[in-house]
């Protein structure tokens, strides 16, 4: 029963984005530029995750417990799910954009496809075979936990679980993903061994292969074959980077319901990639929302200082052909 719960969270998970996604890549996608699964599925994560992120604020600000705040999470998905779903049927260009997106996942894959489908699986069935612990240092288990068993959201010291007074400043409860883990235990009665290591990473792994995905069709002009070739790397990278502590891969592997893994392989490259695409505003302050809201006002400050560094690069670059032109 606990399996195929989480199967179908992880399909929750997968398909919920898109509509959101798909509304806003309607509305900021550039002229003439395709609906594309991986951008309607990034943009849709970042809408949920900063909805959710600011929702989670809020409960532990207002003191709420679990099962209210849990109640409250699932109004706001299926109010924004409805929402976003009439607003897409009310625009007609958005809902051939979905109609198209989706009609292109029904055609028969290619081989580069299969190529790309082959690189996540090799990554995914790595994490599924090996018998990953926790790590010192990271207590994002031990709050979900402790979430659970107390049913409130604060109040109490998350590695030992005694009552006590609120620890930390109003920054430090800014990281709001285990109070996320617990709505999802309480929402569908799993537990957080099964949300943690049983259904994050493989939402986290697809939405690194959509970045990956995105990343290819700016590089390469055929793509499909520059995606294919580029979740190949990923992949070899990946799993040898399993043999290589507190790497990016490393993370990504042992530990990817973390907020520093989410933010180092999910958010940074959202971030350079904006940068490098040219991409709307708007796009970069999702990013950011979200990284203030899941890993710290600190870490999203980081991201405006690598966000200013990519624009001065970029800069730079295109004097120095404009020079070398002239």
């Amino acid at each position: 029963m606990v399996i195929v719960k989480s199967f179908l969270l992880i399909c929750l998970a997968l398909v919920y984005p898109l509509i959101p996604g798909t509304l806003l890549l309607g509305f900021l996608k550039k002229k003439n530029e395709e609906y594309r699964l991986a951008s309607a599925y990034v943009g849709g994560a970042l809408l949920c995750g900063l909805l959710l992120s600011e929702a989670a604020f809020f409960g532990l600000r207002m003191g709420m417990s679990l099962a209210a705040f849990s109640k409250l999470t699932a109004a706001l998905a299926v109010l924004f799910f409805v929402v976003c779903s009439l607003l897409v049927l009310a625009v007609k260009t958005i809902r051939t954009g979905l109609r198209d997106m989706l009609a292109g996942l029904l055609q028969k894959p290619g081989k580069e496809e299969g190529v790309f489908a082959l690189a996540f699986v090799l990554v995914a069935g790595i994490y599924m075979l090996h018998p990953f612990l926790l790590e010192p240092g990271h207590d994002t288990a031990e709050k979900v936990v402790t979430m659970v068993d107390t049913g409130t959201l604060s109040g109490w010291d998350a590695l030992t679980g005694e009552a006590g007074t609120v620890q930390g400043n109003w920054k430090q409860q800014l990281e709001n993903l285990p109070v996320f883990y617990a709505c999802l235990c309480r929402l569908f009665l799993l537990a957080p061994a099964d949300v943690l290591f049983g259904i994050v990473p493989y939402v986290v792994l697809f939405l690194v292969f959509c970045i990956i995905s995105m990343f290819a069709k700016l590089w390469f002009e055929q793509e499909s074959r520059g995606c294919a070739w580029a979740a190949v790397l990923f992949a070899l990278i990946t799993i040898c980077g399993n043999t290589a502590y507190m790497n990016t891969s490393f993370g990504l592997l042992h530990y990817p319901y973390e907020a520093m893994t989410i933010f180092s392989c999910v958010l940074i490259p959202l971030a350079f990639y904006f940068a490098m695409a040219k991409e709307n505003p708007l796009w970069m302050l999702l990013v950011i929302g979200n990284a203030v809201f899941a890993a710290g006002i600190e870490r999203a400050l980081v991201i405006l200082l690598l966000q200013a560094l990519c624009y001065v690069i970029a800069w730079v670059f295109s004097r120095l052909f404009e020079r070398r032109g002239n």
